[in-house]
C-alpha cells in the first residue's frame, strides 16, 4: 500500500481498554493568592511586611483565578483537566459559559474557540502570554484563528478565557482572549511531600461509532528539581493515532427557471422563475487516519530570590489523512431542460424545488454522476519557543522580559481521480422536504464509469510562517492612597508568511482513454453498503469500494510529490509588524460604602502590513502586485469590582477592542475560482490592503455569587457595539469566450461596512 494512504507513523496496535500508570503525581493547579512581601525582609522581629490590598494580591497577577480577577474571566486548572480526562483543550474549554467550540469537521483545520457568539477570527489566543502562528483554514484564510490541537493538555497548568480586557493584555479581539499557561518546573503543587520529582504515564484506547479501527494514545511526563528548589525541568511526550469517521453531504444551490406542462401535451405552457434548485450534491463518507506527535519541555532556574529564568518549548505535528469515496450526481442541467408535470414535482412557498418523483424528468435528459475515490491530507507542524526573565529590580519595581519564536508549516495534499458516467434522468428521484436530502439514482452499472483524460487531478497547498516577538512589562507598586500599582510595558511581534497554492493539474500523462478506462475499472471495486452511510435515513447507501492504490500504481504521478506549478492568483506572501505600548493604574478603596478594586488604562497599537500577490491579466499574463498599509489604534479600558457582600461581587467593564483583518483579505491578489460542476457560477476575489481593523465598544455587567462548596452562580449582561465589519461584495459580468457565453464574477471585492 502506498505511503500516501498507509502512513508508517500510524500505530496499528489494538487497545480495548484504558490503562493508566501514574508515577508520582499528575499536576494539579493550586489556586492560591500569593502574598507579596518586601524584597529586603529578613527573619527578625523587625520584619517589614507589605500587605498588598486590592484585587491583585501581589505584583504578579492572578488573572487565572476567576474570583480574584480584575475583569470578567473564566478559568480551568490542570486539576479540572484531570477530573474530566480531557484529551484536548477544546474539550475542556467547551464547558465554560459563553464559549463555543468549532469542531474540525472539514479535516483541514483544528478545533477553535468562539466567545459570546463571535467566531474564532475575533478571538486572540496566547501561550504563556505569547501569540503563536496558526495554519488557519487550508493555510490560506482565517490565519488569525488559533488551532487548539497544537497544544497537548498534559502540559497545561491553567486556561483562562477573558471576556473583558485590561490595557496590559494583548489586543484581545472583539470576542475575547484565551490564555494558555504551561507548567513551570518549580511549581510546588506538582511534587509529593518530600519528593524532588513528578511524572505520569497514560495509555488509552478509543473506538469511534463508525469503522472498526481502534486508536491509541500514549502520553508521558517527567519532571525534577534540585534539593534547594532553585533548578528544575520537565519533559513531555505525546503520541496518538485515531480513526474517526463521519458522513457528510454538500448541496450546491442555484436559481433556475422551471418549465411546467399543465395540459399534458409535453410542451411547456408555464415558467416558474428563479426557483432555488439543488444543482449538485456530494454524498461523502469520510474515513480518517489522524496521527499526532508532540514534544514539550521547560527549564526553570531561580537564580536568587529576585531573579527567575524560564526557557520552554512546545513542538507538535498533526497529520490528518482521510479517504473519501464520493458520489456526486449533478441534477442542474436535467432540471433546467426538463418539462415537468406539476404532479411530479414539489415547489414550496419559498420557491424552492423540494422533490422530483422517479420518471418526472424528460426522457431525453441525463444526470451526470461522479464517483471520486480521493485522498485529502492535511499536515501541520508547529512550535513555540520562549525565554522569560522575571526580575524584582527594587522592592517596589518588578520587571518581566520575554522573547519568543513561533513557526508553522502546513501541507495539504489532494489526489482526485474523477470517474464519470451519465444515467437517464427519468430513473432518478430525489426528496429534500423531509429535513434530510435523499435520492434514488436507480440502476447504476459500475462498468459505465470511466476515468477520462484530464480527470486524474492533483492539487497541493504549502504554507510556512515565522514569528518573532519580544515584550517588556513593568509593575510599580506604591503606597499612595487609592493607587495600588501602575503597570506599563511594550510588545513587538513580526510575522513573515508565505502560502502557495498549486495549479489543479492532470497527471495521467500519455495514457489513452482505453488505458484510463481499464485503470478505473480495476480501481472502482464492488458496490456495497459497507459504509452504512446515514444508516436508517434512506439517504444514499450504495458506494463502490474504491481502491486508491490501484490508481497510484498505474498513475505514479498521482501518488507522488510533483512540481505542479504555482497558481499565482491563489498564492500570496505578507509581513506584519505589530508594536504596542500600554499604561494602566490599579486602584482599591471604598466607594458608596462598598470595598472595590479597579483598573483603568490605555493600549496603543501600531500595525504595519506589507503584502505581495499576483494578478492574472485577460491575455493570461501575470503581473506581480504589492501593497502596504499602516495604522494606529488607541484602546482604552476600565474595570471595577465591588464587594457587595461575603461571596457576592459585581463587576463592571468598558473597553474598546479591535480585531485585525484576515491577511487573505488584505493581500493584493486577484484569484479566480472555476466552477466545480456544470451550472456552478465562477467566482473571483481581490484583496484590499486599505481595510481597517474591526472595532467594537464593549460594556459588561456581571454579578457573581460564590458559595461554600467552591461553586459559583454567575449572571452577565454584555453589549458590543461592533463597527467596520468586513464582507465580500460580488459583481457579475458576462463574457464571450470561444463562442461560449458564461456567467463570470469579474471581481469579488472585499469591502468594509461601518455599522
Amino acid at each position: 500500500m502506498k505511503n500516501k494512504i498507509d502512513n508508517n507513523s500510524f500505530n496499528q496496535n489494538k487497545i480495548s481498554h484504558v490503562i493508566k500508570l501514574v508515577l508520582g503525581i499528575a499536576a494539579t493547579a493550586a489556586l492560591q493568592l500569593p502574598l507579596a512581601t518586601s524584597a529586603g525582609a529578613q527573619e527578625s522581629d523587625n520584619v517589614e511586611i507589605i500587605a498588598v490590598k486590592g484585587i491583585r494580591g501581589s505584583i504578579l497577577k492572578a488573572q487565572h483565578l476567576k474570583r480574584n480577577s480584575d475583569s470578567v474571566v473564566d478559568a480551568i486548572s490542570a486539576d479540572d483537566l484531570g477530573k474530566f480526562s480531557d484529551a484536548s483543550i477544546s474539550d475542556a474549554i467547551q464547558r465554560i459559559p459563553g464559549v463555543q467550540i468549532e469542531r474540525n469537521d472539514g479535516g483541514q483545520e483544528g478545533d477553535r474557540v468562539s466567545i459570546r457568539g463571535l467566531g474564532p477570527t475575533y478571538v486572540t489566543t496566547t501561550v504563556n502570554g505569547r501569540t503563536a502562528l496558526s495554519s488557519g483554514t487550508e493555510g490560506l484564510s482565517n490565519l488569525r484563528s488559533f488551532n487548539l490541537e497544537v497544544i497537548p493538555t498534559d502540559i497545561i497548568s491553567n486556561i483562562v478565557v477573558k471576556k473583558t480586557p485590561t490595557a496590559s493584555d494583548p489586543e484581545s479581539g472583539l470576542a475575547g482572549l484565551v490564555e494558555l499557561t504551561t507548567r513551570k518546573p518549580l511549581d510546588e503543587h506538582q511534587y509529593l511531600k518530600g519528593r524532588s520529582y513528578f511524572g505520569s504515564l497514560t495509555l488509552q484506547g478509543d473506538k469511534g461509532s463508525i469503522g472498526n479501527e481502534t486508536g491509541d494514545r500514549l502520553s508521558a511526563l517527567f519532571g525534577a528539581k534540585s534539593e534547594d528548589d532553585t533548578l528544575g525541568f520537565y519533559v513531555s511526550y505525546l503520541d496518538s493515532s485515531s480513526y474517526p469517521g463521519r458522513d457528510q453531504l454538500f448541496p450546491t444551490v442555484v436559481t433556475s427557471d422551471i418549465q411546467l406542462d399543465n395540459s399534458g401535451d409535453g410542451i411547456a405552457d408555464e415558467i416558474v422563475e428563479d426557483v432555488f434548485i439543488i444543482n449538485a450534491i456530494d454524498f461523502e463518507p469520510i474515513r480518517e487516519k489522524q496521527y499526532r506527535e508532540s514534544w514539550s519541555g521547560a527549564i526553570q532556574w531561580k537564580v536568587n530570590k529576585d531573579l527567575t529564568i524560564i526557557a520552554d518549548t512546545v513542538y507538535t505535528t498533526f497529520d490528518n489523512s482521510s479517504i473519501r469515496n464520493r458520489i456526486a450526481p449533478i441534477y442542474g442541467p436535467a432540471i433546467r431542460n426538463s418539462v415537468f408535470d406539476p404532479n411530479d414535482i414539489v415547489i414550496d412557498a419559498n420557491n424552492t424545488l423540494q422533490s422530483v418523483v422517479q420518471g418526472g424528468f424528460s426522457d431525453d435528459q441525463e444526470v451526470r454522476v461522479q464517483f471520486i475515490p480521493f485522498l485529502f491530507r492535511n499536515e501541520t507542524e508547529s512550535s513555540v519557543i520562549g525565554l522569560n526573565v522575571d526580575y524584582q529590580l527594587t522592592p517596589s519595581l518588578h520587571a518581566n522580559f520575554d522573547v519568543h519564536y513561533s513557526d508553522v508549516d502546513y501541507f495539504q495534499d489532494l489526489d482526485l481521480p474523477i470517474l464519470l458516467q451519465n444515467i437517464p434522468a427519468n430513473q432518478v428521484s430525489f426528496n429534500a422536504d423531509n429535513g434530510l436530502f435523499s435520492t434514488d439514482l436507480g440502476p447504476i452499472n459500475n462498468a459505465d464509469y470511466a476515468l477520462l483524460p484530464g480527470m486524474s487531478l492533483v492539487r497541493d497547498i504549502f504554507m510556512g510562517g515565522e514569528q518573532w516577538g519580544a515584550k517588556a512589562d513593568f509593575v510599580w507598586t506604591m503606597d499612595n492612597g487609592a493607587v495600588e500599582s501602575v503597570e506599563f510595558g511594550v510588545r513587538y511581534t513580526k510575522d513573515d508568511i508565505v502560502t502557495t497554492r498549486t495549479h489543479i493539474s492532470d497527471v495521467a500523462g500519455d495514457l489513452t482513454a482505453d488505458e484510463l478506462y481499464n485503470i478505473s475499472q480495476a480501481g472502482i471495486g464492488d458496490t456495497n453498503s459497507d459504509y452504512d452511510f446515514y444508516s436508517g435515513d434512506n439517504v444514499f447507501s450504495d458506494f463502490p469500494d474504491g481502491d486508491l492504490n490501484v490508481f497510484y500504481d498505474n498513475i505514479p504521478a498521482l501518488g507522488e510529490s510533483n512540481y505542479l506549478g504555482v497558481a499565482p492568483a491563489g498564492s500570496f506572501a505578507y509581513k506584519e509588524d505589530v508594536f504596542a505600548a500600554y499604561g494602566e493604574a490599579n486602584f482599591y478603596g471604598e466607594l458608596f460604602g462598598l470595598d472595590y478594586s479597579a483598573n483603568a488604562g490605555v493600549r496603543i497599537v501600531n500595525v504595519k502590513f506589507e503584502g505581495q500577490g499576483a494578478r492574472i491579466n485577460p491575455d493570461s499574463s501575470i503581473t506581480p502586485t504589492a501593497t502596504d498599509n499602516s495604522y494606529w489604534e488607541f484602546l482604552p479600558s476600565g474595570n471595577i469590582n465591588f464587594n457587595l457582600d461575603d461571596g457576592l461581587a459585581l463587576r463592571l467593564g468598558i473597553a474598546k477592542v479591535m480585531s485585525r483583518p484576515n491577511p487573505s483579505d488584505l493581500v493584493p491578489r486577484e484569484a479566480s475560482n472555476e466552477p466545480n460542476n456544470p451550472g456552478d457560477i465562477p467566482t473571483g476575489q481581490r484583496g484590499n490592503s486599505d481595510l481597517e481593523p474591526t472595532i467594537s465598544y464593549i460594556f459588561d455587567a456581571t454579578l457573581e455569587y460564590y458559595n461554600d462548596i467552591e461553586g459559583a452562580y454567575v449572571a452577565s449582561f454584555f453589549y458590543k457595539d461592533v463597527n467596520d465589519f468586513i464582507f465580500p461584495l460580488p459583481h457579475r459580468r458576462h463574457y464571450l469566450d470561444k463562442e461560449t457565453l458564461y456567467l463570470m464574477c469579474e471581481h469579488l471585492r472585499i469591502f468594509q461596512m461601518v455599522m
